[in-house]
């Protein structure tokens, strides 16, 4: 959120918005389809 808090928030539109903490921009915004019960996270591997 723009306050830094926290780094995803949801509507009732089933947007989920990824936000920056450090500049407190959004950095993705991701449209569902129906309800979202779960969120999964992969992490990039850099060689």
């Amino acid at each position: 959120s723009p306050d830094g808090e926290q780094i995803l928030s949801g509507d009732d539109a089933a947007t989920i918005w990824l936000w920056d903490r450090e500049n407190g921009t959004a950095l993705r915004q991701f449209e569902a389809e129906g309800a979202i019960t779960g969120l999964a996270f992969c992490q990039r591997q850099s060689n």
